[in-house]
């Protein structure tokens, strides 16, 4: 057979179920370690701020435990979590040329683009 595009091959991989839920997770995890390392350097700045009192550093303290309980008790809710994978599954689609449309997703509504009336410059 024709080889295939590397484009081609990279949606048919997209449209494996298992496939964009890892990309996802490892998005995910990479967004996670980034939050989690300016968290701790923000908690390390205004912590051992030496312009500040020993007072006001404790109440900065008291003030980020408050923080990061609201945080632990927070629950992410599954439609939030769907409605992520959805875009970046949308985004996926695009980075590798397919159209939204292909995407066999019922009850999804497909990003608004260029009216198909529009003629596209040709190269």
């Amino acid at each position: 057979g024709m080889p295939r595009s590397k484009e081609a091959v990279v949606a048919q991989m997209l449209q494996s179920d298992d496939v964009l839920p890892a990309i996802a997770q490892a998005l995910w995890s990479a967004t996670l370690i980034d939050i989690e390392s300016t968290i701790g350097n923000v908690c390390q700045r205004v912590l051992h701020d030496q312009a500040a009192t020993k007072e006001a550093r404790g109440r900065r303290a008291q003030g980020l435990v408050i923080l990061g309980r609201i945080f632990q008790e927070a629950e992410p809710t599954d439609k939030a979590a769907n409605n992520l994978q959805a875009q970046l599954q949308a985004a996926m689609m695009r980075a590798v040329g397919m159209d939204v449309h292909d995407m066999h997703q019922e009850g999804q509504e497909p990003p608004m683009e260029d009216p198909p009336t529009q003629d596209k410059p040709s190269r």
